[in-house]
């Protein structure tokens, strides 16, 4: 070969291998999903034809919320289909779109969710607290006003009677040695 249309061949590779990642890059979907009942979290990336919804490939990636880690830990959800809301979806010339998981999104990686949930592990059901869990998830959602309405971390109707010898207070009073 001559050096000219090697050159010739190794510039037209170079812009078709930046031209085929460009038009992959474009083209990828990413669709971050949250499941409402455990709060395990799912990214999954579509890798479709530019322009188009043809879905040439997919790749999914697990994850766990925050709250989620703690429901796993202390083995408070049975084994369950995943009940997948999607979060946000963004790619392939889309801009960003919020789903119906983000209420649920909200609550599973709220702090104090979180820390309440590790609080009440010990002494409540698996129904109790799959109860709590729904009623956040209600309660985070807009009013039909307009307004959203503020998550209540604490409904004392859905927390069971126990079998404790002291009352809640003492978990939160230091020790007397």
């Amino acid at each position: 070969m001559r050096p000219k249309s090697l050159i010739g061949l190794t510039v037209g590779g170079v812009v078709a291998v930046v031209l085929v990642f460009s038009l992959g890059y474009y083209g990828t979907v990413k669709e971050f999903d949250i499941c409402t009942l455990c709060g395990q979290t799912r990214v999954v990336r579509k890798f479709q034809i530019p322009f188009t919804n043809l879905t040439v490939f997919s790749h999914e990636t697990a994850g766990q919320s925050p709250a989620g880690e703690v429901l796993e830990q202390a083995h408070l959800v049975d084994s369950h289909p995943h009940d997948w809301k999607v979060v946000y979806s963004i790619g392939n010339g889309q801009p960003l779109m919020m789903g119906p998981g983000k209420y649920a999104n909200g609550v599973f990686f709220s702090p104090d969710v979180t820390n309440y949930l590790q609080v009440i592990s010990s002494f409540q059901s698996k129904s109790a607290i799959a109860k709590y869990i729904h009623a956040a998830q209600q309660s985070a959602t807009p009013q039909s006003d307009g307004l959203a309405a503020k998550t209540t971390f604490l409904n004392e109707t859905l927390i069971e009677p126990t079998t404790r010898q002291s009352d809640a207070g003492d978990a939160l009073k230091p020790r007397q040695p």
